[in-house]
């Protein structure tokens, strides 16, 4: 009967190191990028709109230059 009580207990040791495995396993397919295209469309259209906010500051750089000329003239 010890013997099937060893067997038992390794049984479930290996059963619980297995559940680790697919656990971890899951853990890193869920860390990796799902869609790298779609990843690449996020990248481009964060720069984009990064790209679109300094053209406007720009502008309202160049209003407010013109506008202190003009005063100072």
């Amino acid at each position: 009967m010890y013997n099937n009580f060893y067997l038992q207990n390794k049984r479930v040791e290996e059963h619980l190191q297995d559940l680790q495995r697919e656990a971890n396993q899951q853990r890193i397919v869920a860390d990796l990028p799902r869609h790298r295209r779609s990843l690449g469309k996020h990248i481009v259209s964060r720069l984009g709109t990064q790209l679109v906010a300094l053209g406007t500051w720009l502008e309202h750089i160049e209003q407010h230059d013109k506008e202190a000329v003009a005063t100072y003239r």
